[in-house]
């Protein structure tokens, strides 16, 4: 399971802000699911999903990238990789089951959330996500 959150960077010295009461209860509900284990590997792969865009960005400014879409693409595709168990299904590509839920920022609570999400993802035939 692969969870994507963003913060706020801060300028030299000053503190990164923490996320707020909402921030902290989405927090609050992801961790009831997941491992001090599954948390690490959560970091690891979110400093590798940085590292790898801060890598193109890099090239891009440097004038080194002509394509620093593609490049991007192919830097994330890497860290993917890295984190998918061998036989793990990638994007679908190899027709095994699962889910991918992409989430966007919004004013519900996340109890409220949670419903719907459930059953979007149910109602997803098999295959076509």
């Amino acid at each position: 399971m692969a969870i994507a959150t963003s913060s706020r960077s801060a300028r030299a010295g000053s503190p990164v802000p923490s996320p707020g009461p909402a921030g902290a209860g989405r927090l609050r509900a992801v961790r009831d699911y997941l491992s001090p284990a599954e948390w690490t590997r959560v970091a690891l792969m979110a400093a590798a999903v940085v590292a790898a865009h801060n890598h193109v960005l890099r090239r891009w400014l440097r004038g080194e990238c002509p394509d620093p879409v593609a490049e991007v693409d192919l830097a994330l595709r890497q860290v993917i990789e890295l984190f998918t168990a061998p036989g793990d299904s990638v994007n679908g590509v190899d027709g095994g089951d699962g889910t991918t839920i992409i989430a966007f920022r919004s004013g519900q609570d996340i109890e409220a959330l949670l419903p719907a999400l459930r059953r979007l993802a149910d109602s997803v035939p098999s295959g076509s996500a």
